[in-house]
């Protein structure tokens, strides 16, 4: 193991760009503050953390190449001859409010655009449309795409025109998770079309494979292992009241069958805990938590799980389904959150 001077600075060398755009500037100092809080684990929590971060982190540089990539192929998918064709005929579907993630990804790509072939995306409007494309940062439980895909579908006879191919609809996510996504495809189908969702193409750069249910999952999110969690935490599940999705709460001894995100397999059991036995001192330093705020991250209260143990961060934000550890910022607690996040109000 190196010190935590140089884990620190390989975790800084990537995220040193985190909300810069806000006057948010993360350093070595802040850093080393942030894991001090673990004590004795404070070296083992950095060289996790500096392993994980460049697979994790999505700088701007790394999203706009992103949004480039899925211009080309849906252009070169589609039989397009370039990006000025193609955008004549496509959609950009803008469903969410100022403040969010697709707004800014929207402009991101207006910019690419422009860039490209000196064009805005408003020069687009006004040419028929055969191609839909819904693009956000992430699909967590998907709770939000899938009501706006659910809506988009129900209006302007698009579940028609889907199934007879007059028109398609793609969304591009940066991090999907396929429990999450799963989820969204039996809500949709439920509250659509039952067949619907194969009409849908869905694309993504990071892949949080957390559904336990399908067939060697690489489980690249924390999801600890029942009988190595301690006993606060598993009287603290107990005591959750809510009963869905409960087998999908801890992962089997075993899995995944290799590991190829954490460090190492008993380093991956050592981390888990740590975010869940900090996460649940976070929990208490709250007097009345919120039945959705769970250890590993921000979670709908019907969920019987401890988080989605989600390892996401953008260049603007990490989400609240990240652990807690990662993200906590309330003044009268005590901690100190490594990515200080920016909410929407």
């Amino acid at each position: 193991m190196e010190s935590n001077d140089v884990y620190a600075q390989k975790i800084y060398d990537v995220v040193k760009g985190y909300r810069n755009e806000d006057g948010i500037q993360i350093t070595q100092s802040s850093i080393l503050d942030w894991a001090s809080q673990f004590g004795t684990d404070s070296n083992f929590m950095l060289m996790e953390v500096a392993h994980l971060v460049p697979k994790i982190y999505y700088s701007k540089d790394r999203v706009i190449d992103y949004l480039r990539q899925v211009i080309d192929f849906y252009q070169k998918h589609y039989g397009y001859a370039d990006w000025d064709s193609f955008l004549k005929e496509l959609k950009l579907l803008r469903l969410q409010s100022d403040g969010k993630s697709q707004p800014v990804l929207l402009d991101l790509l207006d910019n690419l655009v422009f860039g490209k072939i000196q064009k805005h995306l408003s020069d687009y409007d006004a040419f028929p449309k055969k191609h839909y494309l819904y693009v956000d940062d992430i699909l967590a439980t998907g709770g939000t795409i899938g009501s706006h895909i659910c809506k988009w579908l129900l209006e302007n006879n698009h579940v028609e025109q889907l199934k007879k191919k007059v028109i398609t609809l793609q969304i591009a996510v940066i991090c999907e998770h396929t429990l999450g996504w799963s989820l969204q495809q039996y809500r949709i189908e439920k509250t659509v079309d039952s067949d619907i969702t194969k009409y849908i193409k869905i694309g993504r750069c990071m892949e949080v494979q957390n559904n336990l249910r399908t067939n060697d999952p690489l489980l690249n999110a924390a999801i600890p292992i029942r009988d190595f969690v301690s006993k606060d935490v598993l009287v603290y599940y107990e005591n959750l009241k809510a009963d869905k999705n409960k087998h999908q709460a801890f992962r089997q001894q075993g899995t995944p069958v290799k590991e190829n995100f954490f460090t190492s397999c008993d380093d991956r059991i050592k981390y888990e805990n740590i975010l869940l036995n900090k996460g649940l001192e976070i929990i208490n330093m709250t007097a009345m938590p919120s039945s959705n705020v769970r250890p590993l991250g921000l979670l709908s209260p019907q969920h019987k799980m401890l988080g989605l143990g989600t390892h996401f961060i953008t260049w603007r934000n990490i989400p609240n389904n990240c652990p807690l550890v990662f993200w906590w910022d309330v003044p009268e607690h005590n901690w100190k959150p490594l990515f200080k996040p920016y909410r929407h109000s």
